[in-house]
């Protein structure tokens, strides 16, 4: 199977913020911090719990903003114009296969780490902080998505079942 399209900014942008939003880390290391922000104005300042957990929220929800800008920033970068091209990925037996006008790459079933899909793409993970956008607007119809999706996890339970 073998489908053709083009990520712009925004697929970009978006698989990177539900990237950073799904993170553990992330969330942990907010998570920690509205506790310590929560502790802190319940002790040292007397605060009620639901006044402090309120500051905490405010204080998650302006992390996430100031979140949103770095990466839509870091995104945005000159650098970044081979992300932004046609792409074609080919589903085969040996693996996937990626080509740009200025790559081919294969990615054989082994190395392909997870399959997910959300709302706007489906990101096929090489590696635990690399993926392949591809938005869905470039399928024809639910049906090569779901078999596009099916046949990635075929391929993928094929080669764990021989690893």
């Amino acid at each position: 199977m073998r489908i053709q399209f083009k990520t712009t900014y925004w697929d970009v942008l978006r698989f990177n913020i539900a990237h950073a939003f799904r993170s553990p880390w992330h969330q942990l290391t907010n998570g920690l911090l509205a506790a310590w922000i929560i502790w802190t104005f319940m002790t040292d300042s007397k605060t009620d719990f639901i006044t402090a957990s309120l500051i905490a929220f405010f204080w998650w929800t302006g992390l996430w903003i100031v979140n949103f800008f770095v990466l839509a920033f870091a995104v945005a970068g000159k650098k970044n114009k081979t992300m932004y091209v046609e792409h074609t990925m080919e589903i085969t037996d040996e693996g996937l296969l990626e080509e740009t006008k200025f790559n081919k790459s294969i990615f054989y079933w082994p190395g392909i780490v997870k399959l997910l899909q959300h709302p706007g793409f489906i990101a096929v993970y090489i590696s635990g902080h690399q993926a392949h956008v591809i938005p869905k607007r470039f399928f024809a119809s639910k049906v090569e998505m779901g078999e596009f999706r099916r046949l990635i996890e075929e391929h993928m339970e094929r080669s764990r079942a021989l690893t």
